[in-house]
């Protein structure tokens, strides 16, 4: 699925620059680990985009999330090839863990993928 409103669509509450948020809190200290890789829902929603270690964040919330589905958003802003970042996907990611997303949505900041 391709989300836009055809002048263009983009995710702005996500940095995919920086690395998800419950990477993050399970790195704080042992007590936090527990608690964010007890919750397997905390590792269903994933964003991606051109500049986020994508191939790394990916496996990872396959392994946190066990088996639940995971929806995965892709954030393609402009002015940032992904060129190399869609063949990662499709070539890396899609084959082997296609059945794990419930969904998967593409935002474009100009409304049109290139």
């Amino acid at each position: 699925m391709v989300n836009g409103n055809g002048s263009g669509s983009v995710r702005k509450d996500v940095d995919v620059t920086s690395p998800p948020l419950p990477l993050v809190l399970s790195q704080v200290c042992h007590r936090w680990r527990v608690v964010m890789c007890g919750d397997l829902s905390l590792w269903t929603n994933l964003a991606l985009g051109p500049k986020s270690s994508n191939t790394f964040n990916v496996q990872q919330y396959l392994d946190k999330s066990r088996m639940l589905s995971i929806k995965l958003d892709i954030i393609l802003p402009d002015n940032v090839p992904c060129e190399a970042f869609m063949q990662d996907m499709a070539n890396i990611i899609f084959p082997h863990y296609f059945n794990r997303f419930r969904e998967v949505s593409v935002y474009c900041e100009s409304g049109s993928m290139h």
